[in-house]
């Protein structure tokens, strides 16, 4: 054997020696990659639809249904009339008048509570405005009821005025006995004085109307609550007459 043929043998074999090595070193490379659990992508895959299965639930959960038109309250499918506030459902509902299940009708809610609150302020405002105007006043039938009964007082029905009169009968004093004065003139005048004191009255005034006099006519004074207007006729005497302002 030449020597060109010794070299040619020994490179072969070189060759063949490499290829083989290379083999062995990829054959061990496949031995070391680490074994895919095929098992775990089918868990994967399974999480994955139930989330899918999820959302559609969900979804489905969270479909629109009808409310009221009139209260915003939801309403039950087929429903004829809204069961709180009685209005008639309509059949084709507009989309505007949806809203989800999780949705709730925050705009009724805070309409309501603006609408209990200013209710709430008006009533406090006409309570004091009736408790500054009346004063805690009370009416005369309800002051001065002992004197009803007597032929020379009379009290308005609702108690918003009263009447005293000294002469109810008109008697002459020329015929005037002494028992209808006893019983009649008497007792008046000394309501009047009760009356004008009751309600506030200065002590002048009774001295006024008993200086008063048939020219003079009628005449008034009053106070913070009560007005009093007299006149005076000698066949008439003296009538009195109270009233609120």
């Amino acid at each position: 054997m030449s020597n060109n043929e010794k070299d040619f043998e020994n490179t072969k074999n070189d060759v063949v020696e490499a290829k083989e090595t290379t083999e062995s070193d990829e054959v061990s490379k496949v031995e070391e990659i680490p074994e895919t659990n095929e098992e775990e992508k089918p868990e994967e895959v399974n999480e994955t639809s139930e989330s899918e299965e999820t959302v559609e639930n969900n979804a489905e959960v969270n479909a629109l249904v009808p409310i009221c038109t009139g209260c915003g309250s939801k309403l039950e499918p087929n429903q004829a009339f809204c069961p709180k506030c009685g209005k008639k459902v309509v059949n084709d509902i507009p989309q505007n008048t949806l809203l989800t299940v999780e949705q709730k009708p925050k705009k009724n809610k805070k309409r309501k509570i603006i609408i209990g609150v200013v209710a709430v302020c008006l009533i406090g405002a006409a309570i004091l405005v009736l408790f500054l105007f009346l004063g805690g006043r009370k009416d005369f039938n309800e002051m001065f009821s002992n004197y009803a009964g007597n032929t020379w007082c009379s009290i308005a029905l609702d108690g918003s005025y009263i009447n005293i009169d000294t002469n109810p009968d008109d008697t002459d004093e020329d015929y005037m006995t002494s028992d209808y004065y006893n019983n009649v003139m008497t007792p008046a005048l000394n309501a009047i004085k009760r009356v004008n004191n009751e309600l506030g009255f200065p002590e002048s005034l009774y001295q006024k109307m008993q200086t008063t006099s048939a020219l003079q006519g009628k005449q008034t004074e009053s106070n913070e609550k009560y007005s009093v207007t007299w006149s005076y006729h000698p066949d008439k005497g003296l009538q009195v007459i109270y009233e609120f302002k």
